[in-house]
């Protein structure tokens, strides 16, 4: 028996947007993107990609959504500049860098309501994914 887990997640659209080309039409992947813009981009008052709905990890106070994540926000950035949507993903790329230390490093995720950087710093992941939204950004123009 499969048990659907309806709750929206960033890292499910990655995973069809990286990995799953022959398999996921780009009309789905988009129409999840879409979703995502709804319900999990942009939708704290500090901006940036909640990784899930009702995300508790690390909540903050007062709770909101949940936490952007470094992560997670540079993954739609990844789609924008993929799909020639270079500003959107420039405003992506910039709002990720503005919530990182004054010293370049990255954490895993960024409070929701003042931008401080959360949990884990420096975290490779958020250092990589950066990286690959650049590259993506170079061999886009």
């Amino acid at each position: 028996m499969i048990d659907k887990d309806e709750v929206l997640d960033v890292s499910s659209f990655y995973g069809g947007m990286m990995f799953g080309q022959n398999i996921i039409s780009p009309e789905k992947i988009h129409r999840t993107l879409e979703s995502i813009k709804t319900k999990l981009l942009n939708k704290t008052p500090i901006g940036g990609a909640v990784r899930y709905e009702n995300d508790h990890y690390f909540e903050s106070k007062p709770p909101v959504l949940g936490n952007p994540w470094h992560v997670t926000t540079l993954w739609i950035a990844q789609y924008y500049i993929g799909m020639g949507s270079i500003d959107d993903g420039l405003k992506l790329i910039e709002l990720s860098l503005n919530h990182g230390l004054s010293s370049g490093v990255m954490s895993e995720q960024f409070n929701p309501t003042d931008g401080q950087p959360i949990s884990v710093a420096p975290l490779v992941w958020s250092h990589a994914e950066l990286i690959n939204t650049l590259l993506d950004l170079g061999l886009s123009s």
